[in-house]
Parts: C-alpha cells; structure tokens; sequence
C-alpha cells in the first residue's frame, strides 16, 4: 500500500489500477533499495509520523518510573506525567470478579 501511495504522489492522476502495477513494478525494478529513493520513503515517513503525533497521543509503558529513554523519547523532552499501576491489585481485583486472563 505504501508503494502505491508513492506512485499516487509522483501521478495524482493515474488511474488506481495503474497506480497498482506501477507499484508492483517499482519493487520489482528493486527501486525500494535506491538511496534516493529510501531517502524520500524516509522523509515521507517522518511526516506522515510528525502528522499523526499531532493528531494522536502515545501511551507508553514501562515498569522503571525512572527510565531516561522513556521520559526523553515519549514525554516531551523529560516533561510528562507519570502514572503507576498496581498490578497485583489489579489481578486480585479481576480474579475476584471472575473475569479471565488478560487477552
């Protein structure tokens, strides 16, 4: 699908069927290794990234409250809220509910 999303930027015109072949043939062509070609995936990438940071929140889990990666990669440079579970009230709570395992 991302092919055919770089084939529909390169040819807003194209017909969806061609968009489709012209994909197919591109990884078949192994355009997908040419450098600069993985450099405009990658950009492209990062800005589709960037747009959905925007649009969406992140949720990330850790069992170190004091995880420096974690605090600088998802909480905005080291700012953020921390919350802390109790997962062992957590299990006692759905086993007394009769729930089942977590999925």
């Amino acid at each position: 699908e991302y092919f055919i999303h770089l084939v529909e930027e390169e040819e807003p015109d194209s017909a969806p069927s061609e968009r489709r072949k012209r994909a197919v043939d591109n990884v078949k062509r192994r355009r997908h290794k040419d450098p600069v070609f993985v450099n405009a995936a990658k950009n492209d990438i990062r800005q589709i990234v960037k747009e959905l940071g925007r649009k969406q929140g992140v949720l990330c889990l850790s069992s170190d409250p004091k995880n420096v990666m974690m605090w600088a990669h998802y909480a905005d440079n080291h700012e953020g809220l921390l919350l802390q579970f109790d997962f062992a009230t957590i299990w006692q709570i759905r086993s007394l509910a009769n729930c089942g395992p977590f999925p």
